[in-house]
């Protein structure tokens, strides 16, 4: 028999907004909109659409601010240097970088596990 699936909230507090790193209900998104699974660090990272960031979340629940710095804006660069504006859909290759949309601004980065994004498209 297969065990009932549970859905459990792992990071963010659905009556509080922002930006913060921190432990499950200490973790601020304002909203997330795409997700993918980093299958090398076996966790997810997240992009924010309105606070123009990607957190990753690992599965004890810590949420770290992987790139981005709350500035709408695009801009290659690592960790905070970089802007990712209006983050959306994301897919990480096998590697570990991935690939991420910025909806309103017309562009597809590339990010590294190092933090490195850089607009491709």
């Amino acid at each position: 028999m297969e065990p009932t699936p549970v859905a459990k909230q792992v990071a963010g507090f659905a009556a509080a907004a922002g930006m913060a790193e921190g432990t499950q209900h200490v973790a601020r998104f304002n909203a997330p909109h795409g997700i993918a699974h980093d299958p090398v660090a076996n966790d997810v990272v997240v992009a924010d659409y309105s606070a123009h960031f990607l957190s990753r979340v690992a599965r004890t629940g810590r949420a770290n601010i992987f790139a981005g710095s709350g500035v709408q804006s695009n801009v290659d660069g690592v960790g905070t240097a970089a802007k990712a504006a209006r983050g959306g859909g994301m897919v990480f290759l096998a590697g570990g970088d991935a690939y991420l949309t910025h909806m309103n601004a017309h562009v597809v980065s590339h990010v590294t596990s190092g933090a490195s994004l850089t607009i491709v498209a």
